[in-house]
């Protein structure tokens, strides 16, 4: 544990969260773009949703595409962060890391929105050859994706970075529950279905339409990917109240993954959410 209560390491400003994002866009154009281009996106399918009113499993067909663009919109900005932090590092290889994580979302998210306005699924749609081939494409290009972020995650773990020990084990924990949160994905794929108990669709919550009437596997999924910036924001939220904020972190950390865990298992139990 003494490893955990070093003193702070300081951040350069161009290394901050709340630095120049004209730099970061500068370095990782791409990604930068790509996660501006996917908030955009976000914002024309509501606008969508008001005029268009065809429903896949009995919601808007352009729920899920919204809902994609805005979680890649949010990973493509942090993973611009990110990489600029290891971008020091070995700044080639980190740029085109960059490169392969926009190109790789990008792709995914067309083919999501496609789908939607298609009118069809776009996961677990093996209805015909070409669906078949969609949602094939859409497994590869995550596999891809998870592989570039297990890279990430070695050089978190292994490399020396400039960045204060808070904020490297936040990234570090986060990573590593994405990486986690991934390989459900492909559980949740390989079953083709992510309702548990009963079929996909019915009832569920607003805009997330998490099932109400059975076990959903969406909701780890959600909270493990999503520790990616859970964990870090806590981490600046921390640095000017304590110096020892690092056990905070993989306490907090640990009590996120171990609530992600119970939502999977009880979601595998066929229950919902105890609302």
């Amino acid at each position: 544990m003494k490893s955990l209560t070093k003193p702070l390491l300081p951040l350069s400003a161009e290394a901050s969260a709340f630095g120049s994002w004209r730099g970061l866009a500068q370095r990782f154009p791409l990604l930068a773009y790509s996660s501006a281009g996917m908030l955009a996106g976000f914002v024309i399918t509501l606008l969508l949703m008001q005029v268009d009113p065809r429903t896949v499993l009995g919601i808007n067909v352009w729920i899920k595409p919204a809902k994609f663009l805005l979680s890649g919109g949010i990973y493509l900005a942090t993973m611009t962060w990110i990489l600029g932090l290891l971008e020091s590092w070995r700044p080639a290889r980190i740029q085109r890391l960059g490169r392969w994580l926009a190109g790789l979302l990008t792709f995914e998210i067309a083919l999501i929105v496609m789908q939607g306005a298609r009118g069809v699924q776009s996961h677990f749609n093996v209805a015909t050859p070409f669906d078949g081939i969609i949602f094939g494409l859409m497994g590869i290009i995550i596999a891809l994706a998870t592989v570039i972020m297990g890279y990430v995650g070695w050089v978190l773990w292994t490399q020396p970075l400039s960045i204060d020990r808070p904020m490297l084990w936040a990234l570090r924990l986060g990573v590593l529950l994405f990486l986690l949160a991934s390989i459900e994905g492909g559980y949740v794929s390989q079953h083709l279905s992510h309702a548990v108990g009963v079929a996909d669709g019915g009832t569920g919550l607003p805009f997330l339409n998490w099932s109400t009437e059975g076990g959903d596997l969406r909701i780890a999924h959600f909270l493990g990917l999503h520790g990616l910036q859970v964990f870090p924001l806590l981490a600046f939220s921390l640095r000017k109240r304590t110096l020892k904020a690092t056990p905070w972190i993989v306490g907090f950390a640990t009590i996120y993954s171990l609530l992600t865990l119970g939502t999977f298992v009880w979601a595998l139990l066929g229950r919902p959410l105890p609302l």
